[in-house]
């Protein structure tokens, strides 16, 4: 099924965001955390503002990964396009998922 995209305030956006880069998490470059990194799933919900700057991280799940403040912290640093409606930037919410399996 199709939803029509919606920024955080409920009401339909003319265009959605645009994600350019998706960081990957520090310890992603660890050899030491190659084993932590395969049992290490967690689905994030980001804010990405309108200012273009990600306004909110949380966790969704992904409470017994080691590494839960990396992936935050790389999702943070997400750039990307906002969404607009009507010419105008607007605030859109996304859930990223990091499975490491």
């Amino acid at each position: 099924s199709y939803v029509s995209p919606e920024a955080i305030d409920g009401k339909p956006v003319t265009s959605d965001a645009v994600l350019l880069n998706i960081p990957r998490p520090r310890f992603w470059f660890d050899q030491r955390h190659v084993k932590q990194r395969l049992d290490c799933n967690a689905i994030l919900r980001v804010d990405l503002g309108s200012s273009g700057i990600v306004s909110k991280v949380e966790r969704v799940n992904g409470y017994e990964c080691p590494h839960i403040g990396d992936l935050m912290e790389a999702a943070r640093q997400i750039s990307f396009r906002p969404g607009m409606r009507n010419g105008v930037p607007v605030t859109q919410r996304i859930s990223l998922i990091y499975r490491m399996d």
